[in-house]
């Protein structure tokens, strides 16, 4: 009959309880074989296998008391009797139930049955595509899908550090991505806590994890730290690494490091990985990404983020400027630079005209009143002048004057002589009474006297 960690059976289970694991224990009897679809292991139906490794196999199943679909992880027969391997796996339980965050897997129930001896835990049953086969399918992705997946694993990285814990085997064959309807970005699960390393959160206590012997390396070589791959001892910028090699992979395509084998994927690690500016659509890497990316990847730990909360920061400051921005390619980038450097060139000159001390207004010269007696009405357009009118003043009006007074004077003088010519012309008058005719014979005397 299976038993959790505290002795009950796994049907009185509730899923949301926590796990408690049992202490490192190794078995010299029986050992169960490996299940199959269609088996039943402690009261879990197994429906289908998901995924097989070399520590075991994942099925999806179905619990028989209340028909819930899970994930039942089972440890291979052969790892069984490996006091190592058992564990890791009792970390990895340890570590999937110990933490509650969205990013992570949940751990519901461990199971340890005896005669013959198998181990295998339960956790939440997610639909999903792995990034592995995203990026195989797809290739590069897109930069904002590759910086929100990296955001996620970060915050997820995140809230384990806080444990104490470190993952050790970040890789695209351990991040589920889940397609949300409705929601721009996917969701992000990690997944396989097997190698685990348990830190103390007080620095001044013993590791809580079992070191591996000098030389030893555990994960996976592509995405190890090189400190890792070396077998030294390793904490969470060891992780930060992993983040930085799935970021470039993302990105690109394709690994930094690349190898046929062990010993060249090692060497190309010492060689340090090259600096990404663009991805293969041509498309210009925002400069935040760029040095994040570079900033994990750093051969030497001191040089990489001190916290996963920190590469997160970095790549929310890369998605808010592609998404003000938008991506721009390679042969934007120019017209891009000189609308920059235009730009900035006019606010600098704005600035430095704000900074001045405002001009004084030049002095207004008061206006002399004008005499608007001689100013034609509104409409009514003064005749243009002759000649420049000469300057006035008390010397031409005394000229004028002058002239006036002489043509008054000869004016005079000709009504007077007209007026003593007509005088002195002789007056001829008729005498009416002596203007009848004559007798004949008599004649008329003739006045020649004048009046005076």
């Amino acid at each position: 009959m299976a038993e959790g960690g505290d002795g009950r059976g796994s049907e009185d289970r509730n899923l949301e309880e926590p796990i408690l694991v049992p202490a490192k224990r190794v078995d010299t009897g029986a050992v169960a074989p490996d299940p199959s679809a269609g088996d039943v292991v402690a009261g879990y139906a197994l429906l289908e296998l998901l995924g097989k490794g070399g520590a075991g196999s994942v099925f999806k199943a179905r619990r028989e008391a209340d028909g819930e679909i899970v994930a039942l992880k089972v440890l291979a027969a052969s790892k069984v009797k490996r006091a190592r391997i058992v564990q890791r796996f009792f970390d990895e339980v340890r570590a999937a139930s110990s933490v509650d965050h969205p990013g992570l897997i949940r751990v519901f129930d461990f199971i340890e049955e005896e005669h013959p001896r198998r181990l295998a835990y339960v956790m939440e049953y997610v639909q999903g595509e792995a990034l592995r086969a995203r990026i195989k399918r797809e290739g590069a992705l897109d930069l904002r899908t590759s910086i929100q997946i990296a955001i996620q694993i970060c915050d997820a990285l995140t809230s384990l550090h806080e444990h104490g814990i470190i993952h050790r085997d970040l890789k695209p064959e351990n991040i589920l991505i889940i397609d949300v309807p409705g929601r721009a970005e996917p969701r992000v699960k990690l997944l396989d806590f097997g190698v685990v390393k348990f830190l103390p959160v007080d620095r001044t206590q013993p590791s809580r994890t079992d070191e591996e012997k000098p030389g030893t390396f555990v994960g996976t070589p592509r995405y190890m730290a090189p400190e890792q791959a070396a077998g030294a001892t390793v904490d969470m910028r060891a992780d930060l690494f992993s983040i930085g090699v799935m970021l470039f992979e993302m990105i690109t395509g394709r690994c930094p490091h690349e190898g046929d084998s062990l010993r060249d994927v090692v060497l190309a690690k010492l060689k340090g990985a090259p600096r990404i500016t663009m991805n293969p659509e041509k498309e210009i890497l925002p400069q935040e990404l760029t040095e994040i990316v570079d900033a994990c990847l750093q051969l030497k730990p001191a040089l990489r983020p001190e916290r996963a909360f920190r590469v997160a920061n970095a790549l929310r400051e890369a998605d808010m400027v592609l998404f003000a921005v938008g991506p721009i390619r390679a042969g934007q980038a120019r017209a891009e630079a000189e609308r920059a450097e235009k730009a900035r060139v006019e606010a600098s000159r704005a600035a430095s005209l704000r900074a001045q001390p405002p001009t004084p207004p030049p002095a207004v010269r008061p206006r002399e009143p004008v005499d608007t007696a001689d100013t034609p009405p509104l409409g009514v357009s003064e005749p243009p002048a002759l000649a420049p009118a000469a300057a006035s003043g008390p010397s031409n009006r005394l000229v004028w004057l002058l002239v006036a007074v002489c043509v008054l004077a000869a004016l005079a003088l000709v009504a007077v002589w007209q007026i003593r010519k007509s005088q002195a012309a002789p007056v001829f008058m008729l005498n009416p009474e002596k203007s009848r005719a004559a007798p004949k014979g008599e004649v008329e005397p003739t006045n020649t006297s004048t009046t005076p």
